[in-house]
This record gives C-alpha cells, sequence and structure tokens, in this order.
C-alpha cells in the first residue's frame, strides 16, 4: 500500500483545523512525532485538554509488526521513525499520560481505556 504522505497530511491538517474551529471534541490516533509541537501548539490556542498516549516500542517489536501487518514503507522509513519518535520525547515525553511498551501493547486498550476513564473522571 503507498501513501502519497504530502496529501495526506495535507488533508489532516484541513480536518484538524475545521474541528478546532467548531470547537469539537475528538481522539486522534495517529503517529504524530514530527509535527506533534505544530499540533500541540493549535491545540493550546484552542483552549484544549489534551490526553497523550506515548507508545513507545522497541525496534525488534516494530520490525515484528510492520512485517506482520504488511507495513513495508513504514519499515523502509523504521531509522528515520525511531528518530522522530525519540526526537518527540526529548521535548514533549514529559507530558505523556501513559506509556505503553512492548510489554503492555496487547493489554493496551484496557490499560489506556482504565487511564483515560480516570483522568476524565477528575
Amino acid at each position: 500500500m503507498s501513501y502519497d504522505i504530502p496529501e495526506v497530511e495535507k488533508r489532516f491538517v484541513e480536518r484538524l483545523t475545521d474541528i478546532l474551529k467548531k470547537g469539537e471534541s475528538f481522539i486522534l490516533d495517529a503517529s504524530i512525532d514530527r509535527k506533534f509541537g505544530e499540533y500541540k501548539h493549535k491545540l493550546d490556542e484552542g483552549g484544549y485538554e489534551l490526553y497523550l498516549i506515548n507508545m513507545d516500542l522497541s525496534r525488534d517489536f516494530l520490525v515484528k509488526l510492520y512485517k506482520a501487518k504488511g507495513y513495508n514503507e513504514s519499515l523502509e522509513r523504521l531509522d528515520q521513525l525511531l528518530a522522530d519518535h525519540e526526537n518527540f520525547l526529548r521535548e514533549f515525553g514529559g507530558q505523556a499520560n501513559i506509556r505503553i511498551d512492548d510489554e503492555k501493547f496487547l493489554s493496551r486498550l484496557k490499560l489506556v481505556e482504565g487511564a483515560l476513564r480516570e483522568w476524565l473522571s477528575k
């Protein structure tokens, strides 16, 4: 499967801008390491609260996962993806509400649901 990454990013920014203008709540389920600072700035301007999930998976785990899912383009860019994630962690890692690693991956949905429910109840 091949993606036109600039087109995907353009559509994402258009959709995000539309959501922010309307003040709608939303869930962004995406890998946004490279652009997080830019998006966070927009969320802050809009007065949004942010619940950040850090998917901190090892290289070996990602290789197995991407091969199993047929994510060949991601495999080819794995070094860059991992570097982007390290840069993200340096700048924003302390803002993550929950960290999912290799060991927690299979139970990630249950863990995140519980942590998010707790956060929302505060």
